[in-house]
């Protein structure tokens, strides 16, 4: 790391494109009925009250580790090529605008390193960073065994930027971050400057950051 360098840090999910990007990607990639069945079931309000109970209390998405389940017997080239026609299909039609203009601007400047920092599946995160010219990612790792997928998570960052940035000795404090996701405010923190991504949500996130008495972000949309 060069001491000019600054760490610019970039959420995906309802940041750079208005999207769930896993859940998208698994709706559209996946024809199988016994998925389709299991996503109409995930909806459900007992289901959807149980995995929230869950996510507090022990910190598993059990909606999303299933559903990754179904990508088991994919090659890791059939994933990739199956994200770069997510990316050309569904993606470009959800970009953000003003969150690529920023991107593009800070890219301007040579001291910028820019990092992807994603929940999202490491494959849609590796054909986003490819199209945006962003060398570095961060992403949720899926588990290969020969190339072949094995619908397990190797590394989930679902919730867990800031342990997995130190964990790649990324430390803070970063210089800036990028995000729409509340469970980001301790990187958030842990930045001199943040852009918020909001649509109908100003007053949590102002209830959010007031109460850490953060005070250098701008809202974007």
């Amino acid at each position: 790391m060069r001491e000019s360098e600054k760490i610019i840090l970039i959420d995906i999910c309802g940041t750079i494109f208005d999207s769930n990007t896993t859940f998208d990607f698994l709706d559209t990639m996946l024809r199988e009925s016994s998925y389709r069945r299991y996503r109409r079931f995930s909806k459900s309000f007992l289901w959807r009250a149980f995995n929230k109970i869950c996510f507090i209390v022990f910190k598993v998405d059990w909606t999303r580790k299933i559903a990754v389940s179904y990508l088991k017997g994919y090659s890791e080239n059939d994933l990739l090529q199956m994200s770069e026609q997510f990316y050309n299909d569904f993606l470009l039609k959800k970009q953000k605008t003003e969150t690529i203009k920023l991107i593009k601007e800070l890219q301007e400047s040579k001291d910028n390193r820019l990092i992807l920092v994603s929940a999202t599946l490491d494959c849609i995160a590796s054909v986003v960073a490819k199209k945006l010219k962003i060398v570095d990612v961060l992403s949720t790792s899926l588990r290969y065994e020969k190339s072949c997928c094995l619908g397990k998570i190797r590394e989930d960052l679902l919730g867990r930027k800031l342990q997995i940035l130190k964990k790649h000795h990324i430390m803070p404090l970063y210089d800036v971050m990028i995000t729409n996701d509340y469970s980001d405010i301790d990187v958030i923190f842990q930045s001199r400057k943040s852009y918020v991504v909001v649509e109908n949500n100003i007053k949590r996130w102002q209830y959010l950051l007031n109460k850490g008495s953060y005070v250098n972000y701008i809202f974007i949309k």
